[in-house]
C-alpha cells in the first residue's frame, strides 16, 4: 500500500507527542502499522480499545510492536492485588446488584446505584468515592445521596479484599494500578487508538509516560460518554497536530452528507474526501444483506420484532446477549405482578408497569417506553416474541455472515469501527429541528447527538438510507441539504 501525503506525515513525524485526527474510514490502523514498520529500532506499545482489536492488530503489526488493551497492560497488578493469576481470574468480573443487595442487606435499587457509582469512580482520577460519582438518575431517586456513597465504599472495600468473594470490576484493578502513576521504561513509543474515548484515568496514564506518543482518534466519533470517556483529543497537549481526511470506505455522496453534518453542527472546516472504491447512493436493496443501525437498544429491538416474518437470520453485532432481551421478559413479569421473578433490579424497583410507564414519560426514557409498549402490544405473547428473536439470532451465530443473506442489527456504540455494504439508519436519532420547525443551532445540540448521526452515516460503503431525523434536517430550506440525498 502506498501511503497518502497525510499518512506519510503521520508515519515520519518526529515530535514526542503527535495528535492525529482520523476521519471515518481513513485508514488509521493501516497508517499506524506503516508507522511501526518504518521504525524498526523502536520498541512500540500499541494500545487498542478492545480484545478483538488487539487480536486483529497482533496478526498485522510487526514484531517490534506489542498490541495490548489497557486492562491487559495492568493485569500483573491484578495478580499482585489478589495473590495469584488463578485468584485474580476468579476475583475479577461483573458483580450483580442482587449479590450486593443480599450481602449488604439493602434494596436492589440501592445496590444498582452503588455499583454504578463505583463504575463512575473507576473511570476517574479520584482517589476516593464521593457524591460526584453518583449518576444523576440515582441521585434524583435516592435520598440522602450520602447513603449511596456509604454503600459504594463498603462494596468497594469488599471488591478489593483478596479473601472476599465479591468480584472486582476490570476497571477496578486498572484504577488501582493507575493510582500508582506507573511509567514505562520498556517502550520508546506508544501508539493509542480511539483516543477520543479514553476515560479520564486512562488519559492520565498516557500523559504520565516519558516516551513518544502518537494518539489517533476522531473527536466527532466520541460517543462513549456513558462509559465516562473524555475527549483526549482536546485535553492532551501535543507538539504536532495532523489529519487523515481521505476516507477509503465510501464515495463522495456519503462524504458530502457527513461533511454537511460536521460543518453545520460541529463547525468543522476540514472536509472528508470520499475515495471509496464503490459508488455511494441513498437507497438500500433489502433483498440483499444490509445492516440496521440504531441509537438505542429500544429501536433495534423494534426492528428485530418487525423482521420476525422475514425468513433470514438476524445477526446481532456483539451477540444477541448484549441487547438484554431479558428486560422484555422482566417487564412482562412486572405487568403480571410477578416481581419476585424479575431479574433486573432496576425493573424490580417499580411497583407496577404503570409506575414504570410514568417514569418513562417523565424522563423521556426510550428503553423503558419500548418495554412498556411491547408488553401492551404483545401481552401474553411477549415470551414467544423473545424466543423467536433468540432463535433467529441463533441461526446466524458461529456462521460466516459474509456468505449468508442476513440482516445485521447493532447500535451505533456496537458498530463503531465497523463498516457494511448497505446501512439503514433507524428513526430514533436525536431531532435536529426544534418544536417550532427551526433547525437547531450548534450550541443547542449535544455533541454526542451530532456524533451519533455522523457515526451512523459513515458506516455504509455504498447504500445508505438515512434516518427520518437526518432527512428532515437535510430537507429543511435553511439547512440547504436536500440536493445531497438525490446524488
Amino acid at each position: 500500500m502506498t501511503p497518502t501525503e497525510e499518512q506519510e506525515a503521520v508515519i515520519y513525524a518526529e515530535e514526542r507527542v503527535v495528535m492525529v485526527e482520523a476521519r471515518a474510514g481513513s485508514g488509521k490502523s493501516s497508517t499506524l502499522r506503516m508507522l511501526a514498520e518504518s521504525r524498526t529500532r523502536d520498541k512500540i506499545l500499541y494500545l487498542v480499545f478492545s480484545k478483538g482489536n488487539q487480536l486483529e492488530a497482533a496478526g498485522r503489526f510487526p514484531g517490534n510492536t506489542r498490541c495490548m488493551t489497557t486492562h491487559g497492560l495492568c493485569w500483573h497488578h491484578a495478580v499482585r492485588m489478589f495473590g495469584s493469576d488463578q485468584r485474580a481470574r476468579s476475583k475479577t468480573g461483573k458483580t450483580y446488584a442482587s449479590t450486593v443487595a443480599k450481602r449488604m442487606g439493602c434494596t436492589a435499587l440501592m445496590a444498582t446505584a452503588a455499583l454504578a457509582t463505583i463504575d463512575s469512580f473507576c473511570g476517574s482520577r479520584s482517589e476516593s468515592i464521593s457524591i460526584a460519582h453518583v449518576p444523576e438518575k440515582f441521585a434524583d431517586r435516592i435520598k440522602p445521596v450520602d447513603a449511596v456513597v456509604d454503600l459504594a465504599n463498603g462494596v468497594w472495600r469488599c471488591m478489593l479484599d483478596p479473601s472476599d468473594d465479591m468480584k472486582c470490576p476490570h476497571d477496578g484493578y486498572l484504577h488501582e494500578w493507575a493510582m500508582t502513576r506507573p511509567k514505562t521504561k520498556r517502550y520508546t513509543r506508544i501508539l493509542v487508538d480511539e483516543f477520543q474515548d479514553l476515560s479520564d484515568l486512562q488519559l492520565q496514564m498516557i500523559e504520565d509516560q516519558p516516551c513518544s506518543v502518537t494518539a489517533v482518534g476522531d473527536p466527532h466519533q466520541q460517543i462513549m460518554q456513558f462509559r465516562h470517556s473524555v475527549n483526549g483529543m482536546q485535553r492532551m497537549e501535543a507538539e504536532r497536530h495532523l489529519y487523515l481526511t481521505t476516507s477509503f470506505r465510501f464515495g463522495p455522496p456519503i462524504a458530502a452528507v457527513a461533511n454537511h453534518i460536521l460543518r453545520e453542527l460541529r463547525l468543522e472546516c476540514r472536509p472528508i474526501v470520499g475515495a471509496g472504491a464503490e459508488p455511494s447512493h441513498f437507497k438500500v436493496d433489502r433483498s440483499k444483506p444490509y445492516a440496521v443501525i440504531a441509537r438505542t437498544n429500544a429501536a433495534l429491538i423494534s426492528h428485530a420484532v418487525a423482521l420476525l416474518n422475514d425468513a433470514r437470520p438476524l445477526n446481532f453485532v456483539g451477540g444477541v446477549g448484549r441487547y438484554r432481551l431479558e428486560l422484555m421478559e422482566d417487564a412482562f413479569r412486572l405487568s403480571r405482578g410477578e416481581r419476585s421473578n424479575i431479574r433486573d433490579p432496576y425493573i424490580r424497583s417499580f411497583g407496577s408497569l404503570g409506575e414504570m410507564e410514568e417514569l418513562a414519560e417523565q424522563s423521556f426514557d426510550p428503553e423503558l417506553a419500548l418495554l412498556s409498549r411491547i408488553v401492551r402490544d404483545y401481552g401474553e405473547g411477549v415470551p414467544a416474541v423473545v424466543d423467536a428473536i433468540r432463535a433467529k439470532a441463533a441461526a446466524a451465530e458461529g456462521k460466516d455472515i459474509r456468505k449468508l443473506n442476513v440482516v445485521t442489527l447493532g447500535t451505533c456504540h456496537r458498530v463503531k469501527g465497523s463498516e457494511f455494504e448497505q446501512v439503514v439508519l433507524a428513526d430514533d436519532f436525536a431531532s435536529l429541528i426544534d418544536r417550532n420547525g427551526v433547525p437547531l443551532k450548534p450550541s443547542r445540540v449535544r455533541d454526542e447527538d451530532v456524533n451519533l448521526h455522523y457515526v451512523g452515516t459513515t458506516r455504509a460503503r455504498s447504500g445508505l438510507e438515512v434516518s427520518a431525523q437526518l432527512a428532515e434536517w437535510l430537507n429543511h430550506p435553511q439547512v440547504n441539504g436536500r440536493h445531497l440525498l438525490t446524488q
